[in-house]
């Protein structure tokens, strides 16, 4: 069997012996993928093929079709298809969402009687939908690009957030060549549940003209939208 899927691929495979005697195994892979990506899941079927058997997919538990035909129930309709050839099963997700994580089951039966259920764990990584830098607090924004102004030798929090994604990305936060805040410090604002980075600083002079950097990066690293930073060029005022 053929499978092409986007992201990381851990086949697991499970024989068993049907009362017949029959021997059926069934292929299901678990998967990390992006968000975007299209995938696709096939439970297959290896042995004589009977009256009254039957495949069946489920997301958490749920039916993706009804069992008696290949059309997707309302809940799945869109980007949900599935496709029967020979004793492959196929399910395929077009544009996969971060909703469309989940646990997908492949059931195998006989006359009604489940014989074989398999599971196989869909992770969906999203990257973060905005990474800005602040001042005082997330809510006050600094543009990233542009000059921004601080008071000489007045401490103030600085910092970076990151938005959204799943799961939440990485960050660093430095000023010119030094890294203020690491990778594995990250933590989350509690009413917004924004990724960030701070600390408090008391800037001078000597700081002008320096670039103020927040760096991200989420587990698919590899991936160039999974990955980026924002940066502003510091200004300080001698008051």
């Amino acid at each position: 069997m053929k499978m092409e899927l986007v992201g990381y691929l851990v086949a697991v495979v499970t024989v068993f012996h049907a009362a017949n005697g029959n021997t059926i195994s069934i292929d299901i892979p678990s998967v990390t993928t992006s968000a975007g990506q299209d995938l696709q899941l096939t439970c297959t079927f290896d042995g004589s093929w009977g009256i009254g058997f039957r495949m069946q997919w489920l997301k958490d538990g749920n039916p993706i079709a009804d069992p008696s035909s290949l059309e997707v129930k309302q809940d799945f309709v869109g980007r949900f298809s599935l496709d029967l050839s020979g004793t492959a099963y196929t399910l395929s997700i077009t544009g996969i969402e971060i909703g469309d994580a989940g646990n997908y089951e492949c059931t195998f039966s006989i006359s009604g009687t489940v014989q074989q259920t398999l599971s196989s764990v869909v992770t969906v990584i999203a990257p973060p939908t905005d990474v800005f830098l602040y001042h005082g607090n997330i809510s006050n924004k600094i543009s990233g690009g542009q000059n921004y102004m601080f008071e000489d030798r007045v401490e103030s929090v600085v910092g970076c957030a990151a938005l959204g994604g799943q799961p939440a990305p990485v960050l660093e936060f430095s000023i010119g060549d030094s890294v203020q805040t690491d990778f594995n410090s990250v933590t989350l604002d509690p009413t917004t549940d924004a990724a960030i980075q701070n600390d408090k600083f008391a800037l001078g002079v000597q700081d002008a003209n320096k670039k103020m950097k927040c760096t991200w990066k989420t587990p698919d690293a590899t991936n160039p939208r999974h990955q980026g930073s924002v940066e502003v060029t510091l200004t300080v005022s001698c008051k």
